[in-house]
């Protein structure tokens, strides 16, 4: 679809747009189930998918540094599905919802990846079908977004390019931010400094 393929291309002010969204459904309401099990379970789901993602981006990292739109890569992360950032990022963007102690929030975020990243994923496969002759047996064997761990596999060593390892290890380890700006906000909110309007489901 032509107006999913221009948010493609624009995927990061769409991000930007949606999480302002978001956090202005966070700020003006209150979160209907603090204090109760389920926000300790949201709390602590939220915790673990956020470290998950960290590693997990990490983990790609250690792999596609230097490599991306150089070579197919398919070991590691990449042998298990062949857009594992793109699932660690669902993971992490999921793990923050749940933080929020929403579950609305945390159907926005699947739904924007339901409806939105098809037609991203799509795009970066015509690049690698275009650019590597072997994209096409690797696409048959590999998963394209959930992880199929049977299918791992790694060399004993693997040559990283370390500055480029370290620029994407700092655009992984954001996600952890987030804890502390939510943890801020769940103090500012305990002190009366913000005042919800509403429950927040």
């Amino acid at each position: 679809m032509p107006i999913l393929n221009t948010l493609a291309r624009h995927r990061i002010a769409v991000w930007r747009i949606f999480f302002l969204t978001i956090a202005a459904i966070y700020l003006t309401g209150r979160p209907a189930w603090a204090g109760t099990w389920v926000s300790d379970l949201l709390r602590l789901s939220g915790l673990l998918c956020v470290a998950c993602a960290a590693m997990g981006r990490m983990w790609c990292a250690l792999y596609i540094s230097g490599r991306k739109n150089k070579e197919l890569v398919v070991n590691g992360p990449y042998a298990i599905c062949r857009h594992p950032l793109y699932f660690f990022n669902f993971i992490g963007f999921l793990g923050i919802a749940a933080l929020t102690e929403s579950l609305l929030i945390c159907a926005m975020i699947a739904a924007l990846f339901a409806l939105y990243y098809p037609s991203v994923l799509a795009s970066e496969e015509r690049f690698l079908a275009q650019n590597f002759a072997d994209f096409e047996a690797y696409k048959l064997q590999t998963p394209t977004f959930w992880p199929r761990l049977s299918l791992h596999h790694a060399p004993k060593t693997w040559e990283v390019d370390v500055s480029a390892f370290m620029r994407n290890v700092a655009d992984s380890i954001w996600f952890l931010f987030f804890i502390g700006i939510v943890e801020m906000l769940d103090i500012a909110r305990a002190r009366g400094i913000i005042v919800g309007l509403y429950n927040l489901y």
